[in-house]
């Protein structure tokens, strides 16, 4: 029989798309320009990069988590440094207000006994006055005694009533001095509640923002790990489809040596063959550039095989068949 041609390469409806094989057990579909679509190696490479992936998304996600926990933790450290910072400067205050208006008390009250004290000496200093005037009157005027005893009666009432006055003020002074004394201690009582009530409700404040700020770090986390699981999910759900696919696609790629002279070749496909009959296609290669172009064609197939005639007898050494077969 006549040489037909050389086939390295099928074309599919109307060479949109081109089948071959660059190396055993392998296979591509390319363009026309020979632009590889889709092969053995991209498969498995798409499955290798989606591992990658996953785990990379994986780790990421871990370190967020740990960056979000480290920063609560030194959040809230930083919450109750502030709170004892609080503490302390409201105690110092307290003690230096307190010791303040004790020192302001006890000045006034030494004011005041002063000048208790000063009265008293006024008032005694008075007395003997009046006791030496009504002596030096009666020596002077024994010759009118009546008329002098009159006048130390009307000096000793005097005196009684000048002494009540006194008495009256040291009264009035230290009733002033108790009520003052009183109203500085009530001052002190309600200075102190005030304080306490401020001091609480600052704590609170704190204690409420530090929660609720605690409270938001805990959603962040979980949000982030519910978005983790979701994402790895899809993750793996997209490589359990691709490797679904890859199973479906069952497909199987031969090279088969040629005998010097043979005209046919009956093919066993590997693995126990396919469930159904498989679409196959073969394609001879020659032993160099210079050897003769020799034609294939499929003239029996079956789940297990197929059979091939030859358009001439094969010429010499060299020679492969290629085959394809898929279902």
């Amino acid at each position: 029989m006549a040489k037909i041609f050389r086939t390295e390469e099928l074309s599919v409806n109307g060479d949109n798309i081109r089948l071959t094989s660059s190396s055993s057990l392998t296979f591509e579909f390319t363009d026309p320009s020979g632009n590889v679509i889709m092969s053995k190696e991209t498969i498995l490479s798409d499955v290798s990069s989606l591992n990658a992936q996953d785990v990379s998304y994986k780790q990421d996600r871990e370190s967020d988590i740990s960056s979000l926990n480290a920063y609560n933790l030194a959040d809230t450290e930083d919450r109750e440094s502030d709170v004892s910072s609080l503490q302390a400067v409201i105690t110092v205050g307290i003690g230096d207000d307190i010791s303040s208006l004790q020192a302001v008390d006890a000045a006034d009250k030494e004011d005041r006994e002063s000048d208790v004290s000063s009265l008293n000496a006024y008032n005694l200093a008075d007395t003997e006055d009046r006791e030496s005037d009504v002596s030096s009157l009666q020596a002077q005027h024994n010759a009118d005694k009546e008329d002098r005893e009159s006048d130390v009666s009307s000096l000793n009432a005097y005196n009684l009533a000048d002494t009540e006055d006194r008495e009256s003020d040291v009264s009035s002074l230290q009733a002033q001095h108790n009520a003052d004394k009183e109203d500085r201690e009530s001052d002190v009582s309600s200075l102190q509640a005030v304080i306490t009530v401020g001091i609480g409700d600052d704590i609170s404040s704190l204690q409420a923002v530090d929660a609720a700020d605690k409270k938001d770090r805990e959603s962040d986390i979980s949000s982030l790990n519910a978005y983790n699981l979701a994402d790895t999910k899809d993750r793996e759900s997209d490589v359990s489809s691709l490797n679904a696919k890859i199973e479906l696609e069952d497909v199987k790629v031969m090279s088969e040596a040629l005998t010097s002279g043979s005209s046919s070749i009956s093919v066993t496909f590997p693995d126990g063959g396919f469930a159904n009959t498989p679409s196959v296609v073969g394609i001879i290669k020659g032993a160099d550039a210079n050897s003769p172009i020799i034609a294939c064609q499929l003239s029996a197939k079956s789940a297990t095989g197929a059979t091939f005639q030859f358009s001439d007898d094969i010429p010499g050494t060299g020679f492969t068949l290629e085959i394809l077969a898929s279902v």
